[in-house]
């Protein structure tokens, strides 16, 4: 069942150039890093005793 599954999506991308997939995989990284700032914000406030605009300050 996996197996079919994975076959159907790697055939149907298959035809994707290799600057989509580098594309693809820049804009995930991207992605990821800004998802980060919100439980760094809080990691801040609660372990390392920020008040919540030094925590939310991009200037640090």
């Amino acid at each position: 069942m996996l197996t079919n599954v994975l076959g159907f999506y790697k055939q149907a991308y298959r035809g994707l150039s290799r600057y989509s997939w580098y594309l693809s995989m820049v804009m995930l990284v991207n992605r990821t890093g800004t998802m980060v700032m919100p439980f760094m914000s809080i990691y801040c406030i609660s372990k390392r005793h920020f008040i919540i605009v030094q925590a939310g300050d991009q200037d640090r």
